[in-house]
């Protein structure tokens, strides 16, 4: 299916969607964004990771640069900052819309942004930095409680439907 519109949730789609995150503590979009903005996104991510920053500000944080060895985790901080096609996508009505139908909340915000990036070559300690099991992100948030939700968008070309997560004190709460 491609995203050239809105999906639009029907009140029998947020009650699955919300009963499946309230009950597991995640659940996975329909497709909600266009291939053209999910090509021009992931030239953005090109980009970023080869230090070429579009709006002339620089992430905050990374832990790679070009140059370097590729490592088995590369991680970015704030992208969207340093380009307007990241912001885009992370900021897209659709994604916000569908999060917050799913939550049955009012609205959503962005507060981070982080691009996370695997070399496929990279043979660098994969058990210790390249593999990323089934987690929660609290112990990462502990300044936060409440109504806190991670967003992960995989730029995969098989994949690039957007995943919501629920942190333990969050689920079913927004």
């Amino acid at each position: 299916m491609v995203a050239d519109s809105v999906t639009i949730l029907t009140d029998a789609d947020r009650l699955r969607l919300r009963q499946r995150y309230e009950e597991e503590g995640y659940c996975i979009s329909p497709p909600l964004i266009h291939p053209t903005t999910l090509d021009r996104a992931r030239a953005a991510v090109a980009a970023v990771m080869a230090g070429e920053y579009e709006t002339d500000v620089s992430p905050i944080y990374r832990n790679w640069n070009p140059g370097d060895a590729p490592r088995s985790l590369v991680k970015i901080d704030l992208p969207h900052l340093c380009n307007r096609d990241i912001q885009q996508l992370v900021t897209d009505p659709k994604i916000g819309a569908w999060a917050a139908g799913v939550l049955g909340a009012k609205f959503v915000q962005l507060w981070a942004c982080e691009l996370i990036y695997k070399f496929p070559e990279a043979q660098l300690e994969p058990q210790r930095y390249g593999v990323i099991g089934w987690h929660q992100d609290d112990h990462f948030w502990a300044h936060w409680a409440g109504d806190v939700f991670t967003l992960w968008l995989a730029l995969l070309d098989s994949y690039a439907c957007p995943v919501l997560f629920g942190l333990p004190s969050a689920v079913g709460v927004v």
